[in-house]
């Protein structure tokens, strides 16, 4: 392999202002920092500050500040979509956007090997303008090979007179056909395989029917990865604007269809399909990480008091439920969802914030629900270590909105039984998938507005927590060879090592 020589490549990762984007562009930046890599990660301040313990290399991955440009209608100080209502997500986009002159001065100045981006399309108009030539050769030997060993001073004396550090130093990226783009989709393959190749038309999609709008494109991998009718409305955010005289449709295919190369925060054996689909229809080489996931945290769960209050409680009888840092639910929804945890009979805890039009959980719950369920239920918004909960014995089943993140955590790293309610595209496509494909867990049924009840989320916790229960065993069952496959040894660091062997190879393409 070309990097076991210490020749290390120099990479900037610019991800979306989102956490759920720059938490995954961080973890993969550890794992390829762990091999010695350079890392130079664009991110604004108080995402620095907040995130700083996550930096596990802090000599190789450098935190490097942006200032998010002030937009008018964007609160003052606003640098993440936490700082936003999701309304206003589209002029944060756009103060994105205005940082190109800053991004260009950067990757001018720093000449790196690769820029990893998701929704900054434009950077790949950067690498080019700073400079892509490619001649060809045909090799016969690995492309590595030449991109480490000829692209160098010819002289015989300078290089004898070098150190060893100097000798197996890779060229700059300038030398060996300029900086490589690669966009890291940090959602559901599918997602893009089905979303993203269609009819770019806003007019046309809108024209659509319901069934039009969900039909997948042709060729697409699968038949129950996919929307149903009434979930159409879901389809609709490609074409909402996400920044000046964009939409979120054409950021993100811009990206796809520029860049060098695709890369995909999953693995082969669950979402390679996709991957497979994804390549044929952008014509672009489609690279796996694996699903480059954290390890635990050690310690005990000090958090608010949670450690005791789970000790409560049998091993493996508390349901847990989190929807993640920027999902808000109606006011109806959130009664709906703490009643049906109430239906149960079992100890419950929910993670959520406030519902929409409300100050504080406290105000929204139902009318005599803490004085009923007591001690047997609690309530919070505010921050929890997640996976130290999943992880704790006492709790047994995860109630999970199916964001990406909590997708992998939830298969790989727990043993929880798993009930799926998804609210987003891609949320939605990754709930089928874990019910419809992997038999993992079971997703509550909504009605044809996209609502669910709490009796159908009651129905599905007990459908998988019931000893008795056949679909319970059996999610149980596929849940854990899953895990045994994701855990096994060696099988997430092959990814990386791969992952990498791939990127000494785009450098010479």
């Amino acid at each position: 392999m070309a990097e076991s020589i210490d020749s290390k490549l120099q990479i900037v990762m610019f991800p979306w202002l989102a956490l759920g984007h720059i938490i995954p562009f961080l973890n993969l930046s550890n794992e390829l920092a762990k091999k010695g890599h350079k890392i130079s990660f664009l991110l604004p301040k108080n995402a620095q500050i907040k995130l700083q313990n996550l930096n596990l290399y802090p000599n190789l991955i450098t935190f490097h500040t942006l200032k998010i440009p002030h937009i008018h209608g964007l609160p003052y100080g606003a640098e993440t979509t936490a700082d936003v209502p999701r309304s206003l997500e589209t002029l944060l986009a756009t103060a994105m956007d205005e940082l190109y002159d800053e991004i260009k001065s950067f990757l001018q100045n720093l000449k790196p090997h690769f820029v990893f981006f998701d929704f900054a399309h434009w950077v790949t108009e950067i690498a080019l303008e700073i400079g892509d030539i490619n001649t060809i050769c045909y090799k016969l030997t690995s492309p590595a090979t030449s991109a480490i060993s000829l692209i160098r001073s010819p002289e015989k004396s300078v290089f004898m007179a070098s150190t060893a550090a100097e000798k197996v130093r890779p060229p700059p990226a300038t030398e060996i056909g300029g900086i490589k783009t690669l966009c890291y989709k940090t959602v559901c393959p599918a997602t893009s395989a089905y979303s993203l190749v269609r009819s770019p038309e806003k007019s046309v999609f809108m024209a659509s029917t319901a069934a039009e709008k969900v039909r997948p494109p042709p060729g697409y991998p699968s038949t129950t990865v996919v929307l149903h009718e009434h979930e159409a409305k879901l389809l609709e955010f490609l074409f909402q604007e996400y920044g000046k005289g964009v939409t979120i449709y054409e950021r993100l295919t811009k990206g796809m269809t520029l860049c060098d190369a695709i890369a995909l925060k999953t693995c082969r054996e669950i979402e390679g399909t996709f991957g497979d689909y994804i390549a044929t229809q952008f014509k672009k080489p489609v690279l796996y990480t694996g699903p480059v996931l954290p390890d635990p945290e050690k310690g005990p769960l000090a958090e608010h008091g949670l450690s005791n209050w789970l000790e409560k409680f049998e091993p493996g009888s508390v349901v847990f439920c989190a929807f993640g840092s920027q999902l808000i639910l109606e006011k109806k929804q959130f009664q709906e969802l703490v009643l049906g945890l109430e239906l149960t009979g079992l100890p419950f805890l929910v993670v959520l914030k406030p519902p929409e039009g409300t100050n504080s959980v406290e105000e929204a719950l139902p009318e005599g629900f803490k004085e009923r369920v007591q001690e047997k239920g609690l309530v919070l918004a505010c921050w929890v270590p997640q996976l130290k909960i999943l992880t704790h014995k006492s709790v047994g089943c995860f109630v999970s909105h199916c964001g990406y993140g909590s997708m992998w955590e939830s298969l790989a790293l727990c043993d929880c039984q798993l009930v799926l309610l998804p609210s987003a595209n891609d949320q939605t496509l990754s709930a089928r998938m874990m019910e419809q494909d992997l038999k993992v867990g079971v997703e509550v049924k909504k009605d044809e507005n996209g609502w669910f009840s709490k009796e159908s989320l009651c129905k599905a916790v007990k459908c998988v927590m019931d000893k008795d229960s056949q679909v319970g065993c059996l999610v149980k069952e596929n849940h854990r060879k899953w895990k045994e496959v994701l855990s096994s040894p060696g099988f997430m660091s092959n990814y990386i090592d791969s992952f990498i062997q791939i990127l000494y190879e785009l450098l010479v393409k």
